[in-house]
């Protein structure tokens, strides 16, 4: 987050699906409580859920939906979280298609394994 804001973190779990019909990608993530790699500088999130929907439109296009719901944790207002994340989806989207565009992303093959839970 933006200065004077302290960084927020999150510990998660996420699970990945795969439609092999459609390629479509579903990414599910909820945040648990842990103290792992507990920093002093950052506020842990109490509460996270976000969802990824990626769905392929072509071999060098795929439609992304992003949902996600936050608590940032802190000592914050309403209207400074409302004002600091006004733009956090459009900025995540933007990141993603930076980070595409990085070598070692570039002619990724699928890999799809299958766990039993």
């Amino acid at each position: 987050m933006t200065y004077p804001v302290s960084d927020r973190d999150v510990v998660g779990k996420a699970d990945w699906s795969i439609d092999k019909a459609t390629g479509t990608g579903y990414l599910h993530a909820e945040g648990i409580k842990s103290d792992y790699k507990m920093d002093k500088k950052k506020v842990r999130m109490p509460f996270l859920i976000a969802d990824y929907i990626l769905v392929p439109k072509g071999p060098d296009k795929t439609e992304v939906t992003y949902i996600a719901l936050a608590d940032p944790g802190g000592n914050l207002p309403s209207f400074l979280v409302n004002l600091l994340t006004k733009n956090l989806s459009i900025q995540t989207i933007a990141g993603m298609r930076e980070m595409v565009k990085k070598d070692k992303y570039k002619n990724v093959k699928s890999v799809v394994t299958t766990t039993l839970h």
